[in-house]
């Protein structure tokens, strides 16, 4: 039926064909090698290019609002755009070289040398002549709806809130998690206390969390400290305050640090100057890199860090130097055997435990592209997150040991939403983790 309306569009004229060759070449390939100049070009003119693109309806809304976000470096920004444009692009199935034609010309409209040095070599590679890309068109084909106000902006399943894609992802739904595994916070009730030495004298492990769900977790994880079965036991100090659990034998504060490395290394600090404490681990959810090699729940032991949050840009590539920094090593010995650990995702599937490299950032990943990029420079990177150089950092300081132990909670790409409903089942599954091992060992206490 579509092929007969395309050739009585034609035999009426009112269809303009493309008197260039097309070289046959994947739209989407011919973007993706552009991508690191393409990034490195739009950063510089990051608020002109989303408006045109949002102004010729080729992104959403939010994609261009996200150009404005503070603390988020101008390549990376642009970066996230592209991998917009790319999410656009392949959701756009037959339109597709239609979209990247849109694009390109939407970029020369701004007469900025290097994006239209950009624009036209996309258009040759499609086999077009730049001069006259305004009036030819590919003609399109009806795959992604349009509603009268332009782009619907919904969730499309390559992982960008964008244009609705003619399917929607399907993400699996975890295994239920008891409420007393990860109790609301209104049921987390603490009890006050003054930090005396009698009370802390025995604390040598700091639980670090960042997310409430990941404090949650952790909590409601651990037990109250015996001899009070209604509140747990919370000591609050000048400017950070943590709470007393046991977990086994061992009673081990808990902290809640807020995303990012800078927090979570000021607030480790502060409390270690009190604690004393040998071994701090970091424990909640990550994002995963590699969805052929784990899956959602799969727990990552790190055994290093890798801080990728430095980066530098050029014309050709996007290079991570990343400073590495190993996990401690007893706390790694004894993370890392997964014997007799079972926690079931599905019937006759359980989670798997990982073990090797982690990444981490100081911003969120929420860019598919963004960790193809990390992946390019750090192939053996298992999954990222946020905490892990903090922890690590006032480790190497304070000379005591630090890890991070995650659970995958989704892959680090424009698709978050769908995927929340993981976030509590892998903050309880690394809590577990982290309860086994402590459970069957005495290694850790004071000496």
């Amino acid at each position: 039926m579509l092929n007969l309306i395309f050739l009585l569009l034609l035999l009426s004229g009112d269809v303009e064909l493309n008197p260039g060759p097309l070289t046959g070449q994947d739209p989407r390939d011919i973007l993706r090698e552009k991508s690191f100049s393409l990034s490195q070009a739009i950063s510089n003119n990051l608020a002109q290019v989303a408006g045109i693109l949002h102004e010729k309806k080729l992104i959403p809304q939010q994609a261009k609002a996200n150009v404005s976000i503070l603390g988020v470096q101008d390549y990376e920004k642009a970066s996230r755009l592209v991998g917009v444009l790319e999410m656009q692009l392949s959701a756009s199935d037959g339109n597709r070289q239609k979209y990247l034609i849109d694009v390109c010309n939407a970029l020369n409209e701004l007469k900025d040398t290097k994006l239209t040095e950009h624009a036209n070599a996309m258009l040759k590679a499609l086999g077009i002549s730049s001069g006259s890309t305004q009036r030819e068109r590919i003609v399109p084909m009806p795959a992604v709806p349009i509603t009268s106000g332009g782009i619907e902006e919904t969730d499309h399943p390559n992982g960008c809130q964008g244009a609705t894609a003619t399917q929607s992802i399907v993400v699996p739904d975890p295994p239920d998690v008891k409420s007393e595994e990860c109790p609301p916070m209104a049921k987390i009730k603490p009890k006050n206390c003054t930090c005396t030495p009698d009370l802390i004298a025995d604390v040598n492990i700091i639980l670090v969390t960042a997310t409430k769900k990941e404090y949650r977790a952790v909590m409601g994880t651990g037990t109250r400290i015996e001899g009070d079965e209604e509140n747990y036991t919370r000591v609050e100090l000048d400017d950070v305050s943590f709470n007393l659990v046991m977990y086994g034998s061992y009673k081990v504060a808990v902290i809640r640090t807020d995303q990012g490395p800078k927090t979570t290394e000021a607030k480790l600090e502060k409390i270690q100057a009190v604690i004393k404490a040998q071994y701090v681990i970091a424990v909640g959810i990550c994002y995963g890199m590699k969805e052929s090699k784990t899956k959602l729940g799969d727990i990552i032991v790190a055994k290093s860090i890798k801080d990728t949050s430095s980066r530098r840009a050029s014309d050709h590539e996007l290079s991570a130097r990343p400073e590495e920094y190993k996990c401690g090593e007893k706390l790694y010995a004894t993370f890392e055997n997964d014997e007799g650990f079972e926690l079931e995702t599905k019937k006759d599937e359980y989670v798997l435990i990982h073990c090797g490299t982690l990444v981490s950032e100081n911003t969120l990943v929420a860019s598919q592209k963004y960790k193809e990029d990390i992946l390019k420079q750090i192939p053996q990177a298992l999954g990222g997150e946020m905490e892990g150089v903090g922890v690590m950092t006032a480790a190497e300081k304070g000379k005591y040991e630090g890890i991070v132990i995650k659970a995958i909670a989704d892959w680090g790409n424009e698709e978050k939403e769908p995927y929340r409903k993981w976030q509590e089942f892998a903050a309880v599954g690394a809590a577990k983790y982290v309860l086994y091992h402590l459970e069957a060992t005495e290694k850790f206490k004071k000496q």
